[in-house]
């Protein structure tokens, strides 16, 4: 079938098969950038599918651009089928409108809807006037209005009224009841318009507003209410709205009052606004609905005419026009009002009588005969409820809802139902309405149905039908659904029926329906037993005859009464009966089986006989069955795969698709039907399974072999369907024409160059393998390599290797090929490439290897081992990859080559591209390149410095160095090299780029400056030729000097790990205490260097320091230790005299860094005393006269001492008082020395007495901390006395004079700075045509003259500028000025300067100076002196060029304007221009963090159209933005470095040679600095970033001013800008120090001075404050140069905390550190051991230092058991026992040692531990810590205690037990008394005991009397005669004290 569409006029398109269509409409119109006609959306086009036989309909939109004839086409293509296009011409016109009116849409019926309400039949109407109506007939009024076509009626006069484009539809309603439309009124023109409604010409219809204003383009919207008291029906009833354009009277502001104006109507309440009618006689025709008519453009009767003659086979169906005047438009008005009419006949409705479980139903009409829409709803009453349906029909019920319908009219006690139970019925709509009588019960019902209408009048009564019904018990009943029974099989008019068969004497009828045949159809359904006993069923078949209603046989017709009798063997066997027999119950239920095998299409009959023999009951059944198509078929008939490549497979699917709802089909394909094109089409699957309602996808593959058309029709076999399915196939072959070519260098012989492979670097080639092919290619022109410029390009071969050597390629260089890819066939095809280097590839490929890999044309393997195998280089690319090459058309393929890498991996030997053409050639390329690095050497590539000594600036220690060699090694080439590397703080290396010739080499300096203790790497990167970058890795450690001091003992448990270095009061103290002169001690310590570099340690510099102190050291020049090495340090104190306490330091210096090795502290005691005078001339004293002088003598020694003068040395001339007496240590003593020269005695006398000094005291003293003994030590001190004795006659006058005082005047001067200037004013008369215009340089001023036409004619003037460079007028269309007769315009004049009008501003003419311009000018003048050497003559000669700049200036800022008139006269006016100085570009503010380098950018313009050169000034200003009193700034250069205070930025002037003494000024360190490029250059009318850097080392605030001077035109512009230098918030450095408690940890930080001029100051704080890290309060830091600084943590308490360390400088600003500080345990001290006898005690001192801050550091004391606290009181006794402490001390600061005396007094045996503790109590986080151990030995006798005979002594007794105890006392000698023998005492508490002693005999001892105490503890003189001992008249006893369970305690006694 071919497809094909037919067009109606109606633009709809019917199609007589399934085709797609395309629809598109052309413009045949000038203007192409707007679419004319175009459908829906803008579309040009839209595509449809439209099925076999039906049509569909196409919208075209005409869009009018201008009021003009339009002609377009719409054209129709039919896809598949080119013969299949249409056409049809579009002819449209479009006109202009001024006004336009806004209506709904007309109301259309569409079939099958209710009818419309204007074609509801009616009685005659009258034209002219209102009928009344009589409700009783129901006759309603019509109204027409003149022209209304009454001869139509129907569809056709619905047709009419919807093309009209001006008729309303208001709608349907009932009398009395109001309904509206709204309408829009739309202004198109420029005027206000008034509309006017009929408002009292209808009283039926009601405008709101009806009469109002509309602004110009504008809209407004009127509701229009249509109500009638009566019914009445309106067609077509012509309403005028009346339209006039309007203007207000006597209107002050034209605009405001025209909105005022458009907002009135007539529903405000303020009146109308006076107007006055613009008149237009203009004729205009009814316009269409939304594009109504208008005042002007629109088209007359006869062009309308003429368009509608022009238009060929559209019917003319619009009415007359209707001629009106003005706007006015008209509407023809469509409305209907009618009361609520209906039909129904119906008043009974009696049901037969019907069994239980049946039903019976009963249909009656109900009609609206009313012009309106009539609600309803019905109500089902019973008997008893008939007294309320007066009240039910009050009601007026109006059911909305399903749910409430059902409630409301539905009556659950009734078999009766009503549907529908409410609705609405459309004009003249009947509905059908069913009763439903469906009993259960046996019983009679009765019942009233009752119809509730809404606005029914009172007069006619509502429908009324009286119901009755009766009920029956049955025997039996059927239960069976509608799908069980129906009237037949058979129809052929639909699916659902197969057939008709007629009950046959009233049998049932079942019936199966089958969808295909071979499908077995169950039936199942219920009996019902509803009586009160049981009874046996059988079911009994019958013989039928199998009829066929489709056939016309008519021999089957006339034999049919034989043929009834014998039943076909087939229909037989159709039908089964499961359930032949069985037996009901009693009110239950029985099911029952039914099959149906069908095996063909044809209708098949049986009837069976339901039997109840109990009851005689029988019951006919026909069973009826058929079997239809089942609806399985394709979603396509065809399938056209077009043009496909030969070989190549192209793939449709298609979808078997099945309706039917329950039955799955299974399929395959008949395999015949492919005939000889098996191996072109294959289906995939040729079998399977469609689901129900399901669909199954096949695939279709179509491969071309050849270049032939292939057309075929597949068949499907459908199991269960009798006829097979058909799917036509279509396709063509065709063939792929495919050359890949290379551009190489042009060769004169190019079948010799091809033939002979190049392997230079310089040329290349590609080698076929076929010499002859390349000959015969050469000679043929069709394959001759093609020339294109200085290339040719050469065909490569699709069936062998081509080889391309690329020859030598440096590293990093790139060789680009280029590939030609042509397609000479007529479709695009694809082409991919790839490229992998081949494993083990040879050097050159051969032909056989070449014919194995590449010899096949399929695509290579890409899976699998095989594609493992294929490497790609990283080196080569190729562009593009992949892509489409379009019919006859090429493709350029390049080829880069990149090595970056030197051997084999960047080598290409044997390297495969291929271009594989999709379904086309694969081109197959052999790659072969070698690569080397450029031939510069380097000496090395990695240098580590190792360990370095951390560099100090002025250090003795030079920093690591090395040298980097660089040679040239190649033969013929020469090799540059470069490097981006700038040199760092820790590493220099100046490198300036430099070409090595073959041979030549360079050396380049690289020094390593470690900076702080961490690991540096650095890499210095140098470019070779601009291509390789080679890195040179540079490593390094800066490391710290580890040289400490050891004694004897450290020597032996520390090592390097646990060194602390020697910084500030931690360093090693070596103390030698004090001695005696004379004295000599010396100490050895071992300098160790715990560092890992050897350490060159030299203490020279500490030799003459100590040296001064009698401290000698060895050795004491420079020495070198390794690392891990010792060397004995010995240091020698010999004093010779007296010294006070000091001091010193031994310094160190080490790697240029100098750090105090230990503390060496001594003192040499003795006496010193000094006389203040050692001669004293008395002078001349006349003879008996005397004179006194004063001696002090001073004891500063160590001790107090005793002086004696000697008196015989005195003489008799002299005296001193006293000659004898001491002084204390530190105190004077003043003597009186008398010349009293005897009167016998002239002459010079001269004495020298001796004065003796000797110690007051012997033994020993205490000397700092440490007794000495006293060594006798004297002194001789010696004064010389002169005098001259003179007698009376030699008496002279004094000697010398007075002498006068010296005055020295001071003369200060001062001096100001002065400054002088002058201005004057000049001005001009002024001119009455003048124009006066004065604004900054390069802005635009405007201002406005009047021009005035007093003619009664229109003028077109054109004005004309003389300077058009400053002077512009306003913009205008047409380059006119209108001005209308007898008024006046305003036209605008801008003044736009590019040059300023002076030069000097202020001093010669009429501009006046400012601030900005008069620092400028100076800033021109300076340079311009500087740049001529005659000062004097220069100024004269700069004042003279000013001045005559000025006036041409002047000339250039002014200008005329001139108007020529019509009349031959004109109109000028003289502009005059100021130009002030410019304005500044824009104000920057900036904040930027100090020690930051800030680039700003600032845009430079160029206002001219040559190019400019800008002189830059940088400027300085105050705060205040003024320039600074001053001296200007030197303009020979623009980098200007400011002082920054607080606040602000400023100049320091010049110390000035004037100012008083200690007010000069000083040129302050340079910390800020501003600077950028001397010039800048700008392009004609162009922009240039100029680069201001901004720097400062301190917060401060800079306002500058930056100038960019043209030093030719004298022009400038400006910047200002205010930087704002904050405090950076992030650290310098993050530093974390970790210590044990106690311990201290230093860190070196280093600070440097980038100020060359000035030294800088730091003072240093920390946040928050911290006393466990100590930094120097004060840093000076020398101009250029660096300083370090230790920072050292103690900490005191183990705790983990963080400060900031701040250095706040004057002129550098401030440094923060950031300090992490953590602490570990502290280490144990060492315990305190006691071994102690019972009942004595020990005393041991723990020593620890005190490092709190204060003038007293009170600490407490506890001593702690394990597990137990102890409260100290003045003395603590713990419950260990013996152990005592005090409960506090004080330390004074600072203190190297304080000591807690422990005392232990056991009170057990054994051995006891306990914990001191000494905790601060300003900090009780700081304690101390110290393990105590106490060994309890066993008592030791005591004594002897001495008594003397008859004498007796107090022996204290002390209880060192916890408990109270009693004691046992006895002596073993009777002689000794000891008082009480027996005594209880509390626990620590002490007894006294009385111990006598009684000689009884003083020969002897007494043998025979015995001694005792009274307790009986007395011993005989036998027992204890053996202890007894007499020694030199003495007697020696023991007392023993014994207490129960406690050992003894034994005193000897004497």
């Amino acid at each position: 079938q071919i497809s094909g569409l037919m067009l109606a006029p109606s633009s709809s398109a019917a199609n007589v098969a399934a085709a797609t269509a395309t629809a598109s409409a052309n413009n045949n119109n000038n203007n192409n950038n707007a679419k004319v006609f175009s459908f829906p959306g803008g579309l040009g086009s839209v595509k449809a599918t439209i099925d076999s036989r039906s049509s569909q309909q196409f919208d075209v939109i005409f869009n009018s651009l201008e009021p003009r004839k339009y002609v377009g086409e719409l054209k129709v293509h039919v896809e598949h089928n080119q013969f299949e296009a249409s056409s049809v011409a579009l002819i449209a016109e479009g006109f202009f409108n001024e006004a336009t009116l806004d209506l709904p849409s007309f109301p259309s019926t569409l079939p099958g809807e209710p009818v419309h309400p204007l074609l509801v039949p009616t009685l005659p109407y009258n034209t002219n006037s209102f009928i009344p109506v009589n409700m009783s007939t129901g006759s309603l009024t019509s109204i027409y209005t003149t022209g209304a076509n009454t001869s139509l009626s129907g569809n056709d006069l619905l047709a009419q009224l919807q093309e009209q484009e001006n008729v309303l539809w208001i709608g349907e309603g009932c009398v009395g009841t109001p309904t509206s439309v709204t309408v829009t009124i739309e202004s198109h023109c420029p005027h206000a318009l008034r509309f006017q409604w009929p408002a009292q010409q209808f009283p039926y219809l009601e405008f709101e507003p009806s009469v109002g204003h509309i602004a110009p383009r504008s809209t407004r919207k009127v509701n229009i209410i249509f109500m009638s008291r009566q019914p009445i029906q309106i067609r077509g009833l012509s309403v005028i709205c009346r339209i006039q354009k309007i203007t207000l009277l006597d209107a002050v502001s034209p605009r405001s009052s025209l909105l005022a104006l458009g907002e009135w109507d007539n529903t405000r309440r303020a009146s109308e606004p006076p107007y006055r009618v613009i008149e237009d006689n203009t004729i205009l025709q009814q316009a269409p609905l939304r594009t109504p008519v208008s005042g002007g453009g629109g088209g007359s009767p006869e062009r309308e005419r003429s368009l509608r003659q022009s238009i060929p086979s559209l019917p003319s169906s619009r009415p007359a026009p209707v001629l009106l005047t003005g706007l006015d438009m008209e509407v023809k008005v469509y409305a209907v009002s009618d009361v609520p009419r209906f039909e129904c006949s119906t008043t009974n409705v009696q049901f037969k009588p019907t069994l239980m479980y049946q039903t019976r139903t009963f249909t009656f009409p109900f009609k609206n005969v009313s012009s309106t829409k009539l609600q309803y709803g019905w109500k089902l009453l019973g008997p008893d409820e008939e007294d309320a349906i007066d009240d039910i029909l009050a009601r007026k019920v109006k059911p909305d809802n399903p749910d409430a319908q059902k409630s409301a009219f539905q009556n659950a006690t009734l078999p009766f139902t009503v549907t529908p139970a409410s609705g609405e019925l459309e004009p003249g709509q009947t509905c059908n309405v069913t009763v439903r009588f469906a009993p259960v019960e046996e019983c009679d019902y009765e019942a009233m149905l009752i119809a509730l209408i809404p606005n029914l009048p009172a007069s006619v009564p509502s429908p009324r039908i009286f119901i009755e019904g009766a009920s029956q018990r049955p025997l039996c009943h059927f239960e069976m659904d509608e799908s069980l029974t129906g009237a037949g099989v058979g129809n052929t008019s639909g699916r659902n029926n197969a057939g008709s068969v007629a009950d046959r004497d009233g049998a049932r009828v079942i019936e199966f329906n089958s969808v295909g045949v071979n499908l077995k159809i169950v039936k199942k359904f219920y009996i019902i037993n509803p009586t009160h006993e049981d009874y046996d069923f059988f079911w009994d078949p019958a013989l039928i005859t199998n009829s066929n209603n489709n056939s016309n046989n008519s021999s089957s017709s006339s034999s049919s009464s034989s043929s009834s009798a014998v039943a076909s063997s087939s229909t037989q066997g159709l039908f089964k009966c499961l359930t032949t027999r069985g037996t009901v119950k009693s009110q239950k239920k029985f099911e029952m089986h039914f099959e149906f095998l069908p095996t063909d299409l044809e209708v098949h009959e049986r009837q069976w006989t339901f039997r109840i023999p109990s009851h005689n009951v029988f019951i006919p059944f026909v069973l009826v069955g058929g079997a239809v198509e089942p609806s399985v078929y394709f979603d396509r008939s065809h399938i056209n795969f077009q043009s496909l490549l030969i070989g190549r497979t192209a793939k449709e699917t298609f979808r078997l698709v099945n309706a039917e709802s329950t039955t799955p089909f299974k399929w395959a394909l008949d395999r015949n039907s492919l005939g000889n094109w098996a191996d072109n089409i294959t289906v995939s699957p040729m079998a399977g399974d469609v689901p129900p309602m399901g669909v199954q996808t096949i695939t279709l593959s179509f491969t071309p072999s050849s270049e032939i058309k292939y057309n075929t029709n597949l068949f499907f076999e459908v199991k269960r369907k009798p006829t097979k399915l058909s799917l036509n196939v279509k396709g063509e072959g065709y063939a792929m024409h495919d050359t890949l070519w290379l551009e190489t260098l042009r060769m004169a012989n190019t079948a010799t160059s091809l033939a002979t492979p190049l392997v230079s670097g310089a040329d290349d080639a590609i080698v076929p393998n076929l010499a002859s092919a390349l000959s015969s290619a050469a000679s043929s022109p069709s394959s001759s390599p093609r020339k294109s410029g200085g290339t040719t390009l050469l065909q490569l071969s699709g069936n062998t290797v081509n080889r391309l050597d690329l020859g030598r390629v440096l590293i990093n260089d790139v060789i680009t090929k280029t590939f030609v890819l042509r397609n000479s066939s007529k479709f695009p095809f694809d082409f991919r490439l790839d490229h992998f280097a081949t494993p083990d590839a040879p050097t050159s490929p051969t032909k056989t290897r070449a014919d194995k890999t590449f010899g096949k044309t399929e695509k290579p393997p890409v899976n699998g081992d095989q594609k493992a195998s294929k490497k790609k280089s990283p080196f080569l690319t190729i562009t593009p990859e992949l892509g489409t090459v379009a019919p006859n058309d090429k493709v350029l393929i390049q080829l880069k080559y990149l090595p970056t890498k030197e051997g084999s991996p960047s080598q290409l030997n044997d390297y495969k591209i291929i271009c594989q053409v999709t379904n086309g050639h694969k081109f197959i390329v052999s790659v072969f390149a070698t690569c080397s690095r450029p031939q510069l050497n380097f000496s090395f590539l990695h240098h580590d410095f190792g360990p370095c000594y951390v560099y100090k600036a002025g250090g003795s220690t030079p920093p690591s160095s090395t040298k980097l060699r660089i040679t040239n090694n190649e033969d013929h080439m020469d090799m540059s090299f470069e490097s981006p590397f700038v040199s760092l703080p820790h590493l220099e290396a100046h490198i300036t780029p430099t070409v090595l010739q073959p041979g030549q080499f360079a050396d380049i300096a690289v020094i390593f400056y470690p900076k702080d203790l961490i690991s540096y790497r650095e890499i210095i990167p140098f470019r070779i030729n601009g291509i390789n970058v080679v890195n040179v890795d540079i490593t390094g450690n800066g490391v710290d000097v580890k040289v400490g001091l050891l004694d004897e003992d450290e020597s032996a448990k520390h090592s390097a790990n646990t060194l602390h270095m020697p910084i500030f009061g931690e360093s090693k103290m070596i103390s030698f205490g004090a001695m005696w002169p004379g004295q000599t001690v010396t100490k050895t310590l071992k300098l160790v260097n715990f560092g890992k570099l050897p350490a060159s340690v030299d203490l020279s510099k500490s030799i003459w320091k100590l040296g001064n102190q009698r401290v000698t050291f060895s050795p004491n020049t420079a020495i070198t230790i390794h690392p891990k090495q010792n060397i004995p340090l010995s240091v020698t104190f010999n004093p010779i005299a007296r010294l006070p306490s000091f001091s010193e330091k031994l310094v160190a210096d080490v790697a240029g860094a100098s750090f105090p090795l230990c503390i060496i502290s001594g003192a040499c005691v003795g006496v010193e005393v000094r006389l203040d005078l050692e001669t004293i001339q008395f002078g001349s004293v006349i003879q008996g006269g005397q004179t006194t002088r004063k001696v002090v003598m001073r004891n500063s020694g160590d001790f107090t001492i005793n002086f004696s003068w000697d008196a015989r040395r005195i003489g008799q001339h002299f005296s001193i008082t006293p000659l004898q007496g001491g002084i204390a240590p530190g105190m004077t003593y003043e003597f009186k020395v008398t010349f009293k020269p005897t009167n016998t005695f002239t002459g010079e006398a001269r004495v020298e007495p001796m004065c003796k000094v000797e110690l007051a005291q012997t033994g020993s003293v205490a000397v700092s901390s440490s007794t000495i003994p006293i060594q006798q030590q004297s002194q001789q001190l010696f004064l010389n006395l002169t005098g001259i004795s003179v007698g009376l006659q030699q008496s002279q006058p004094p000697a010398g004079g007075s002498r006068g005082p010296l005055g020295n005047s001071i003369d200060s001067v001062s001096s100001m700075y002065s400054s002088s200037g002058g201005g004057g004013h000049g001005g001009g008369s002024l001119v009455m045509e003048s124009v006066h215009f004065k604004t900054p340089v390069r802005t635009k001023q405007a201002k406005t003259v009047i021009i005035t036409n007093k003619t009664s004619h229109q003028w077109k003037l054109r004005p004309v500028f003389d300077n058009p460079e400053c002077f512009s007028g306003e913009r205008l269309e047409s380059k006119y000025v209108i001005i209308p007769p007898t008024s006046n315009i305003t036209y605008e004049i801008t003044y736009h300067p590019i040059l300023m009008s002076s030069i000097t501003p202020g001093v010669n003419s009429n501009v006046p100076a400012t601030p900005t311009s008069s620092s400028i000018m100076n800033m021109m003048n300076n340079n311009d002196k500087e740049n001529n050497k005659d000062k004097e003559k220069d100024k004269a000669v700069i004042e003279r060029d000013n001045r005559e700049k000025d006036r041409e200036r002047e000339k250039r800022n002014k200008g005329t304007v001139f108007f020529a008139l019509p009349d031959g006269s004109g109109l000028i006016y003289e502009l005059i221009g100021t130009a002030l100085p410019p304005l500044p570009e824009d104000t920057i503010v900036r904040k930027v963090p100090c020690r930051v380098h800030h680039t700003e950018e600032l845009t430079v313009s160029n206002w001219q159209r040559i190019p400019q050169r800008f002189r830059v000034f940088i400027e300085t200003l105050e705060a205040s933005a003024t320039v600074v009193s001053g001296p200007p700034a030197s303009p020979s250069s623009s980098s200007l470095s400011t002082t920054a205070t607080a606040g602000t930025s400023k100049i320091v002037p010049e110390p000035s040679q004037n100012n008083a003494a200690g007010n000069n000024l000083s040129l302050q360190p340079l910390t800020t600095t501003l600077k950028g490029p001397d010039y800048i250059d700008v392009p004609s009318s162009g922009e240039r970033q100029y680069r201001l850097l901004f720097h400062s080392h301190r917060e401060c605030t800079l306002n500058a001013r930056i100038v960019f001077i043209n030093e030719e035109l004298r022009e400038y512009q400006f910047y200002l800008v205010n930087f704002c230098a904050i405090s950076p918030d992030s650290p310098v450095q993050s530093i974390i120090l970790e210590s044990p408690v106690r311990q201290t940890i230093a860190r070196t930080l280093t600070i440097e001075n980038p100020l060359k001029g000035s030294p800088a100051t730091f003072t240093s704080s920390l946040s928050p404050p911290t006393s466990e890290v100590f930094v120097p309060s004060s840093l000076r830091v020398p101009p250029g140069g660096e300083e370090s600084f230790d920072v050292v943590f103690l900490p005191l308490t183990l705790r983990e905390h963080s400060t900031r360390l701040t250095l706040t400088s004057d002129t550098l600003g401030v440094y923060h550190y950031d300090l992490t500080l953590r602490v570990s345990p502290p280490n144990r001290e060492k315990g305190l051991v006691h071994k102690v006898p019972l009942g004595t005690r020990q005393v041991q001192t723990f020593h620890f230092t005190s490092f709190l801050r204060g003038n007293i550091s009170e600490y407490s004391v506890k001593i702690l058991e394990p597990g137990t606290d102890f409260e100290p009181s003045d003395k603590i006794t713990s419950s260990t026992p013996g152990l005592i402490a005090p409960s506090s001390v004080a330390v004074p600061f600072p203190s190297i040692e304080a000591g807690v005396d422990v005392i232990f007094e056991p009170s057990r045996l054994g051995s006891q531990q306990a914990t001191l503790v000494v905790y601060s109590n300003l900090n009780p986080l700081v304690e101390y810590q110290c393990p105590i151990i106490g060994h309890a030995l066993a008592p030791k006798p005591q004594g002897p205690l001495v008594v003397r005979s008859g004498m007796s002594i107090i022996i204290p007794l002390k209880n060192v037990f916890l408990k109270a105890t009693t004691f046992q006392l006895a002596c073993d000698n009777p002689r000794f008394t000891i008082r009480p023998t027996d005594i209880t005492i509390g626990p620590k508490k002490t007894a006294p005991l009385t111990l006598m002693y009684k000689n009884t005999d003083a020969g002897g001892p007494s043998s025979s009397s015995s001694t005792g105490g009274p307790s009986g503890a007395g011993l005989t003189s036998s027992s204890s005669s053996s202890s007894l001992v007499s020694v030199n008249g003495s007697v020696a006893a023991k007392l023993i004290v014994s207490s129960p369970g406690n050992p003894s305690l034994t005193y000897y006694l004497k």
